[in-house]
């Protein structure tokens, strides 16, 4: 096995109009491959809100939701 790889400075927009939102699904769709990936020893999300846009990589509703199961799982503790 090799070096230890990291997905760093990762997100993705939220969009409650957009269904699934895209957030929730990337985080979701995350969750799944770096857990089928054991090289990847650490996953890093952008949280932030941009200044001129309403919706940005900040973690709110569904998608902090999967944030938090994510956050949760066994897996990643």
């Amino acid at each position: 096995m090799g070096k230890p790889l990291m997905v760093a400075e990762t997100g993705a927009m939220n969009d409650p109009s957009q269904h699934p939102d895209p957030q929730t699904l990337w985080l979701t769709t995350a969750r799944e491959y770096v857990r089928t990936h054991p090289a990847i020893k650490a996953f890093l999300y952008w949280d932030t809100k941009p200044a001129d846009a309403a919706t940005g990589y900040e973690l709110q509703g569904p998608g902090l939701a999967a944030f938090k199961a994510m956050a949760n799982d066994p897996y990643f503790r």
